[in-house]
């Protein structure tokens, strides 16, 4: 996908099986938007509207292939990250965002959803700092 004038947005979030949110969400706004998206799934929810009934992470293993991937065949304008739902997940994100020099990063975690309640809190803060650290590398990374 290198076609001039589209930008190219990887989202970094988990997969939501209703499509009300998560990865699936964001590529439909993505596509209205008129950006060309990507995803890196981080977990995988069986949720409805109702809420969250089951959730399993992503090893950090595939989600650092998953960025690493996209951003060196496609490459990237910018990234939104969502539910990163472990702080080895938030280490390896942050790490790859560096790495790969990803520029104009969105943060806009999940603190808590429907029926689920993880250490998302420290989750968070952790994510901040380490997608702070990246500041310092020539990356903006904003809060939502």
């Amino acid at each position: 996908m290198n076609e001039p004038g589209i930008k190219r947005v990887l989202t970094i979030a988990g997969s939501d099986s209703s499509a009300g949110a998560g990865v699936q969400l964001d590529l439909k706004i993505f596509e209205r938007l008129g950006v060309y998206g990507m995803t890196a799934v981080t977990a995988v929810t069986a949720q409805d509207t109702a809420g969250v009934r089951k959730i399993n992470s992503v090893s950090s293993r595939i989600i650092a292939a998953q960025i690493d991937a996209v951003a060196r065949d496609i490459g990237l304008d910018a990234c939104k990250i969502g539910m990163l739902y472990d702080p080895t997940a938030v280490g390896t994100v942050a790490g790859r965002i560096n790495r790969r020099e990803i520029p104009n990063v969105v943060l806009d975690p999940v603190l808590t959803a429907k029926r689920w309640n993880s250490p998302a809190h420290k989750q968070r803060h952790k994510a901040d700092e380490a997608l702070s650290d990246s500041k310092g590398s020539g990356n903006h990374a904003e809060r939502a």
